[in-house]
């Protein structure tokens, strides 16, 4: 059977889980196979993970090489712990027992329901992954060739979490079973102190030493078995990063951009005075459809609600923006603001050059929807 790897969106994934009524582990990472008379366990031949760290952001590639020693094919599923915070942002399956792999593509909840119908109806095998509660990374495997090999790369994405003057960055590393070798290679920059260990995965601590213009750390170790989180301390730099954009890999000329943003209030500071004075962008492309529109309405409602008295004005924005509306809303009744949103024709694309705080006048607050 041929083989297509979809990389589904969360909302789609229970389709893909084993037949099988019985469920494998979540606390480790594993290939669960049911079983069955005078079969071996599959081998954990070979795990490579390449940690890279931009800033904030961090990127991890876990890169796994699975053995079946049973002279028959296999069919399993593989479960793959997740820290919080961390997202699958990549996945790939060796194919047709290929050495290159496969990569998976995300698509909508709709769209991957008709594709796995299509794709089973053609005799092509679909892989799916899926993400469950407790944020446990899932994938089916087949087929599993007969004493052959399986290999599969999972890249994940996260946010590293603040600790005031460092980083920290932390994965679970509990294999169910030893692992023939074990790789690991942690690149960050060298624009900051020297990264330090908190808690080393296997029977040695991670050495950061710098190399170009970079901090890095190697490890290779042979049958082991991690059973504990990977994580370590990243210094900032005195001047760290706080915007880091990327241009997109089907069309470099547009751009994705993570912030991180002060919010200006220090914790456990006075609460700041109540505005009266408000402007809110409230984007009304044909995107904006596909939002909870009528919860939005409900959230605003009840922070104008708040604040008793106040004046709004009120910018929708598309791919340009629509004329100021002004409102003086008393005793917190915001039914005529909600009443205009709710009645804004959603068309267009969104276009954030539109926002235009320089012609709004003095506010208290900018509010962008």
């Amino acid at each position: 059977m041929r083989l297509t790897a979809i990389f589904l969106s969360l909302a789609i994934l229970a389709i893909s889980c084993a037949t099988s009524a019985q469920q494998p582990p979540d606390a480790q990472a594993t290939v669960w196979i049911a079983p069955a008379p005078d079969q071996q366990p599959l081998r954990l031949e070979r795990v490579d993970i390449r940690i890279d760290v931009d800033g904030f952001i961090a990127r991890t590639s876990v890169d796994i090489n699975f053995h079946n020693p049973n002279a028959r094919v296999l069919e399993g599923e593989f479960v793959f712990p997740l820290a919080a915070g961390q997202t699958v942002a990549g996945y790939a399956l060796e194919i047709d027992g290929q050495a290159r792999l496969r990569e998976g593509v995300v698509v909508p909840k709709e769209t991957a329901r008709v594709a796995f119908e299509d794709i089973t109806r053609q005799s092509v095998d679909p892989g799916l992954a899926e993400l469950t509660k407790g944020n446990v990374f899932r994938t089916r495997l087949y087929p599993i060739p007969a004493n052959g090999n399986k290999r599969i790369r999972l890249t994940i994405e996260q946010v590293l979490d603040d600790a005031g003057d460092h980083y920290r960055y932390l994965m679970p590393l509990a294999f169910r079973q030893p692992v023939g070798t074990f790789t690991l290679h942690a690149l960050a920059p060298l624009s900051a102190a020297k990264p330090t260990d908190l808690a080393a995965s296997s029977s040695a601590s991670l050495q950061f030493d710098s190399s170009g213009n970079l901090w890095q750390a190697k490890l290779a170790r042979s049958n082991i078995q991690p059973q504990r989180e990977l994580a370590f301390r990243i210094p900032k730099a005195s001047n760290p990063v706080t915007v880091i954009e990327a241009a997109d890999l089907v069309d470099p000329r547009w751009r994705s951009v993570v912030a991180q943003i002060d919010t200006g209030r220090a914790d456990g500071s006075a609460r700041a005075a109540k505005p009266r004075r408000i402007a809110i962008f409230f984007d009304a492309s044909g995107s904006a459809s596909a939002r909870d529109l009528a919860r939005e309405r409900k959230v605003l409602g009840a922070y104008l609600a708040s604040l008793g008295k106040v004046d709004v004005q009120l910018i929708a924005f598309r791919d340009s923006a629509d004329a100021v509306r002004r409102f003086s809303l008393k005793d917190g009744n915001a039914i005529p603001l909600l009443d205009a949103l709710k009645s804004l024709p959603l068309d267009g694309g969104s276009s954030y050059g539109a926002i235009d705080v320089s012609k709004i006048g003095a506010v208290d607050r900018v509010l962008v929807i």
